[in-house]
């Protein structure tokens, strides 16, 4: 089995380089298992929703993954396919396209985004899904990390998927839905976010798209509602405290 290649490290819950906001759950991991480096996290923005999702919800997704990692904040997942998916390639691509630019010496400086994590639910040797690899890979050349709470082989079981949703909610400021049906593994990451007291914004969608039904629920339930590029401007700056793009 082909394994991601990077820095690992055990890292304890005193070490100086365990994330402060996950301290402060209930139930924070004892330990986590890295590959990369979480040296450059700082303040995180959970994304998260269905693997079977929409264009509609995928491309709203990457758009801001994009925004958000160029104001302040690191892009936190589960590295599942659909909107994490979709998310984590916006903000690899970004990444890819300006370093490109300003090693051919263009015109003008390309910022790089806030390096990105991915929260797995089993070891980081297991990776799930395996056909992520390369993209969990590129994470980590990008100043990123690949995380679990568990030892590095562990396999991956449901259980340990809805456990590792504390921790991406844990490690973040604030939540993003853009696209959740009814029922969703997502609204457990939402109930944890909201227990930790963060931040939860869904994107609204048409009423009569299934994959939508759970993020207009959100809403109506007082998620703050994400409704064009402005309102998710105003929302980055107000939690992450950042200049607005």
């Amino acid at each position: 089995m082909q394994k991601l290649k990077g820095e690992r490290q055990v890292i304890s819950f005193d070490d100086p380089l365990y994330p402060e906001l996950l301290m402060e759950i209930p139930d924070p991991p004892k330990q986590l298992y890295v590959i990369g480096s979480l040296e450059g996290f700082k303040q995180g923005l959970a994304i998260s929703g269905p693997r079977k999702a929409t264009s509609y919800g995928t491309s709203w997704a990457g758009l801001m993954a994009q925004s958000a990692s160029l104001n302040g904040a690191s892009i936190v997942t589960g590295g599942a396919r659909g909107i994490d998916e979709a998310a984590i390639r916006a903000v690899v691509s970004l990444y890819e396209d300006a370093t490109r630019l300003n090693e051919a010496g263009a015109s003008d400086d390309y910022p790089l985004p806030q390096p990105q994590y991915a929260v797995l639910g089993g070891g980081c040797d297991r990776v799930y899904p395996a056909e992520n690899l390369d993209l969990f890979q590129r994470i980590i050349d990008q100043g990123g990390a690949i995380i679990s709470e568990y030892e590095w082989d562990t396999e991956p079981k449901p259980w340990r998927f809805r456990a590792r949703n504390r921790i991406i909610a844990g490690m973040c400021k604030a939540l993003l839905v853009p696209e959740a049906g009814i029922p969703s593994g997502t609204f457990i990451t939402a109930d944890r976010a909201l227990d930790y007291g963060r931040e939860v914004w869904a994107i609204p969608g048409p009423i009569d798209s299934p994959q939508s039904k759970g993020t207009n629920k959100l809403i109506a339930e007082g998620a703050t509602c994400i409704y064009d590029d402005s309102s998710f401007a105003d929302a980055i700056h107000s939690v992450f405290q950042a200049k607005q793009a």
